[in-house]
């Protein structure tokens, strides 16, 4: 959170809670006998009769802040910065987010086995299973593959190879999400979570 505090004066001390973000617009405005903030600056309103606009301000990332209007009756208030927490609360979701992207788009990415380009999409992934399952109940099974360069033919021994090729790359990538969320949970400030990459 950030907070914009004002103290007694025209206008009864408060301080107002401002969810972090990396990037906001807002409106503060005392309406109803109570402070009320709206996300947005401009042509805004509470919509409740004899508001009073005191405040317009952009907030950006843990420091930024920028006053585009502020009311007389509001002098001496103080916008505070958010607290490390506050940002890694916010920027965690977005990294796991970004991290399980990256995984998603290697593990469906494809692989070579042997020289063939095998598809390692869901869809793939199931059909190898498929056919590595009917190569254990028949050992002398043969199977056209469609590869990303057309039609081959893989016996007993080539279908192993590949599902377990294609289970390896698969497993590889969510251990590699598993450590990277891990170090994710671990960092303490916004600078160490930053250098987390895929």
């Amino acid at each position: 959170m950030r907070r914009i505090i004002i103290p007694a004066g025209a206008m009864p001390a408060a301080e107002i809670e401002i969810p972090y973000s990396e990037q906001g617009e807002y409106t503060l405005f005392y309406a109803a006998n109570r402070y009320i903030v709206v996300d947005s600056v401009g042509n805004c309103s509470t919509g409740i009769p004899d508001e009073m606009k005191l405040l317009e301000v952009l907030l950006t990332g843990k420091t930024g802040k920028h006053v585009i209007f502020a009311a007389d009756e509001i002098t001496g208030y103080e916008i505070t910065d958010a607290t490390e927490e506050d940002v890694l609360l916010f920027m965690r979701p977005k990294k796991l987010l970004e991290i399980a992207s990256a995984r998603w788009a290697e593990e469906t990415a494809g692989i070579s086995v042997n020289g063939l380009k095998i598809k390692t999409d869901r869809e793939s992934q199931a059909m190898i299973t498929g056919a590595a399952l009917q190569e254990i109940d028949d050992p002398t099974y043969s199977c056209q593959w469609k590869t990303e360069g057309g039609f081959v033919t893989l016996v007993a021994d080539e279908i192993k190879a590949v599902a377990k090729a294609v289970r390896a790359h698969v497993q590889a990538c969510f251990d590699k999400e598993a450590v990277l969320i891990a170090q994710v949970e671990a960092v303490t400030t916004e600078e160490e979570l930053n250098l987390i990459k895929w």
